[in-house]
Parts: C-alpha cells; structure tokens; sequence
C-alpha cells in the first residue's frame, strides 16, 4: 500500500509539474515583459515560495524538482548570507538555496541526521541564484576564516556517527551531507562543466558553506561517499583544510548497504528488481540509474555494460572499492588525510575521538561532551533510524555473490570480501 501511494503520488506529481511548468512559463514571460527583472548583480536573487515539495525516495540526490514555487521578488545576493538560509542544490546555470524558519536548526542532528532531508522538510522558501552572481559573492566572500574539516566516506562506515559527535563540540558548525557537492560531481562527470567551470564551481561552493557565522570557528562537512572525487581539488585549493576519511571492513559496508535498501517500501522493490537478472535484461533502468547515484562519481566514465550486470552486492562492492582506490590514488599523489577504521572507533570511542580532536586543535575537555553521539540514534529522522531497521530482516550474501564480489575487489587490488584491509595515515 506504501509503495502504491509513492508510485501514485510520484506520477501526480511528474503530471502537477509538467502543468505548472507550462504555467509558470506563461506567467514568467508575461511578468518579464510587463516589468523586466533587474540584470544587475545587485538584484539578481530571486526569492520564491514553495507551494508543494516531493521525492520519491527520501534520501535520493537533491534537485531544483523537489519544490514547486512561485515567485515572489527579486532581492539582494546578501540574502543567501542569514543564517537560516542554506545552500540546497547546484545546476549549470544556477544556485539554489532553501530558507528555513530561524526556529529551526537544520545543521543540528537532533533535527535530522542528514541535512538535505531537514532541508527539504523545513523549507518555507527557495532561492534561486544565477551561478555567475553565486561565484561573484563567493569571491567577496573569499576562502574560510576558520577551521575546516572535510569528511569523505565509503558510506555504512560510522562518518555520521564522527560528524555527530564533531557536532556536539561548542563552535563547530556541522554539514551533515550537503548535495550541491553530489550535484557538482554530476554535472562534472556527465561533462555539462568543464573541468575550469568545475572547479569554480567547487571553490565558490566551500566558500559559501563556509560563510560567516557568529560563535563558530570550526566546519565540519561530511559528504555522501561518492563525494570523495572532490579530494583533489580541496587539496588544490584549500590545502589547509583537514581531511578525516571514514571507512569499513568490506563485508559489513555491504551488508549494511543491503539493509539500507530494506529501510523505505520503494527501495526494496528496487532491490528485488536490480537482483533481478530477467527483468534487469529487458529494463536495465534500475540497474544504471543505482550505478549512476552510488559508483558515477567515483569512475572515469559511465559503462553501461558494467552496470547493467551488476546486481545489488556487486554493485556496493563496486562502490566501496572504488571510493577505497580513489583514496589511495589521492594519498600516492601526496595528499594528507586521517583514516578512520570503523572498527577501531567502536571498539574504542575515547582514543578515536582524541585523535581526530588533535588534528583539528580542539581541546580534549569537550571529549566527553562528544561521546554523547555515540548514545544517539546517528540516523534519527530519516528512513535509516534504528526505529525503522531494527526489525528488518537482513538479507545474507550468498556464496554465489561472494564470489563475484571477490573478482571486483581482485580488479582492484584488494583483499576478499570480509577481509582485514587497512589504510595508512598519509
């Protein structure tokens, strides 16, 4: 029933914003024509309201589609700098950025432990941003002024977890997973931006996610894992900040990864249609469109023949190897990070937490404030809480599987599936 209600409410709104889309045209054209909008940097934001919001899975990448709206007046790029106005997502052309009610602390756990999902459920309004305005503001703006610590992921490994605990330490402002850097690495691999247009793109974003806030001296942002194919360029052009990189035994990412598929109706269904080597043959959709949100990123270019062999435990292997070889590539080529063993930070949560503390200069005294996270639901509010998995049934990998996830990890040079594999602090 859950699952029809998605499929129904998905297809109503596909059909509602093919209307309103036609309509807004209509309306935008005629409002252009009776009173042009300003040209001028000075009022090239424009603010709109949100009429209806809509994804089908919640914790998909975010886009300008997940809102409806109207316009409601042209303002001041400043606009985009009160606290309570966030950026939400990136296009080619423009910036997005949602407000919130100032009542609302979307960067805190306790609100939602991703915040792109306390984004999209706490939005009154959506502002929409011209990139050339969006760099401009961001060059005003210029680089950090204070502490940053970028946290890329295998996913499934306890990075919530970290960046949660990292939260709860006074002055640390925490990113818990902001999508306009998913939509950057998009559009970059898909080749919609060159690689100029990609890194200015990628600088105006830290810079303006870094923007001025009173009582904090530390960022932290942690990404979605594909988002490690941005290492490079931080180092490139942010050398001072600091790298903690998240990860797992294998196994247990997959593993984890398969009952992340089991926590919303429509995403089990994915799940039985991907393992589906029949219906994946004639429609290979799911199969691509899950290599395209989990491994795209991540490769040199999109194989479709790739993709649609890959059922659900190759595909996560695949993932988790290739955000591991982007690592090391990036720690052969001189760059500096700090690797977190999942393991190592459950079996001992003090001496974890007083390593990262050391390379991010925060005192030890808010130790104990920090482990306060680790008595936490890490995904409350979104589809992945403990309420929601607790009672699921987790599938096991078939030695069949096994298998094949073995011959991915051997393309990549690394051990089986399950076995120790560790990375050294470059």
């Amino acid at each position: 029933m859950s699952f029809c209600k998605d499929i129904f409410g998905y297809i109503f709104y596909s059909f509602g914003y093919f209307l309103y889309t036609i309509l807004w045209g209509l309306m935008n054209f005629y409002q252009n024509w009776m009173s042009p909008p300003s040209t001028s940097y000075e009022r090239s934001c424009e603010v709109r309201n949100i009429m209806w919001r809509r994804k089908f899975f919640m914790i998909d990448v975010v886009s300008p589609r997940d809102f409806i709206t109207c316009h409601e007046m042209f303002t001041d790029p400043g606009y985009v700098l009160q606290p309570n106005v966030s950026l939400y997502c990136l296009t080619k052309d423009y910036a997005y950025f949602v407000e919130t009610p100032a009542s609302v602390d979307v960067f805190n756990s306790d609100t939602s432990s991703f915040l792109y999902i306390g984004q999209f459920t706490n939005a009154l309004k959506v502002i929409k941003f011209p990139l050339a305005s969006f760099c401009k503001l961001a060059d005003r703006l210029g680089n950090p002024k204070v502490k940053v610590c970028f946290m890329p992921n295998t996913g499934r490994c306890g990075s919530t977890l970290l960046a949660n605990a990292l939260g709860k330490v006074p002055g640390t402002l925490l990113y818990a997973e902001p999508d306009c850097l998913t939509n950057i690495g998009h559009l970059w691999k898909q080749k919609h931006v060159t690689q100029s247009e990609y890194e200015r793109m990628v600088v105006a974003t830290m810079r303006i996610l870094c923007k001025p806030r009173q009582e904090t001296d530390t960022i932290c942002i942690k990404t979605r894992s594909c988002a490690s194919c941005h290492l490079n360029t931080i180092k490139m052009f942010f050398p001072e900040f600091i790298i903690i990189f998240g990860y797992r035994n294998s196994l247990k990412t997959v593993s984890s990864f398969l009952g992340l598929m089991l926590s919303e109706t429509a995403q089990s269904l994915a799940m039985y249609l991907i393992d589906s080597d029949t219906f994946s043959k004639y429609i290979p959709w799911f199969r691509r469109r899950f290599f395209y949100y989990f491994c795209f990123m991540l490769e040199e270019n999109f194989f479709t023949e790739i993709a649609d062999k890959m059922n659900t435990v190759e595909l996560f292997t695949y993932a988790w190897a290739n955000c591991i070889k982007v690592i090391q590539e990036f720690l052969s080529q001189g760059g500096v990070l700090t690797p977190i063993l999942y393991e190592d930070m459950d079996a001992n949560k003090v001496a974890t937490l007083e390593n990262v503390f050391k390379e991010l200069d925060i005192d030890k005294k808010h130790v104990a404030v920090a482990l306060k996270a680790f008595t936490e639901d890490s995904q409350a509010g979104s589809p992945l809480s403990r309420e929601n998995i607790s009672n699921l049934k987790r599938r096991k990998i078939s030695r069949e599987n096994i298998v094949k996830a073995n011959m991915i990890l051997a393309k990549f040079d690394l051990p089986n599936l399950g076995e120790e594999f560790r990375l050294t602090k470059g």
